[in-house]
């Protein structure tokens, strides 16, 4: 038995969750380092949102990462994709999911971030929500596809 797979979580070890560990992992991570910011005032500060470039790459990793110990060290590069590309999806729709409702909530956010936009007086809370989530997609199939070439794949 490999020592790095003892090291591993219980849920990780079956091959149909790792993406939704792995999700909920960015997910959280995401929410984390938002609070962060809000808390220190910093939120608007829009070169700060590249480190989320990073925490998705990050999960992806991991997630293919654990996908091929899993598998005996087998994977090929469409499986690895999926699972990074899954990964990603579901930790940007977590993140989208709180962002939603803390715009709901706190009405004084939405209106800074209206404020600041060129394009602000047409954005309603919808429209913010789903274009953050639309480009974290990207950003997140962007990551998966930079950081596969550093998962060996079979193929």
């Amino acid at each position: 038995m490999d020592y790095k797979t003892n090291i591993t979580l219980t849920p990780l070890r079956y091959p149909k969750r790792i993406f939704l560990a792995f999700g909920l992992y960015i997910g959280l991570v995401m929410i984390g380092y938002f609070l962060l910011c809000y808390f220190l005032g910093v939120i608007h500060i829009s070169y700060l949102r590249a480190f989320n470039f990073f925490i998705l790459a990050a999960g992806a990793y991991g997630s293919m990462r654990q996908f091929r110990l899993t598998h005996g060290h087998h994977v090929n590069y469409f499986r690895a994709a999926a699972m990074g590309i899954a990964s990603s999806f579901i930790g940007v729709t977590i993140f989208i999911i709180f962002f939603f409702i803390l715009l709901k909530i706190d009405g004084p956010l939405f209106t800074s971030v209206v404020t600041h936009e060129p394009l602000g007086g047409f954005l309603n809370i919808y429209a913010v929500t789903a274009v953050i989530w639309i480009e974290g997609i990207f950003a997140g199939t962007m990551a998966t596809y930079m950081v596969i070439n550093v998962i060996k794949t079979d193929s």
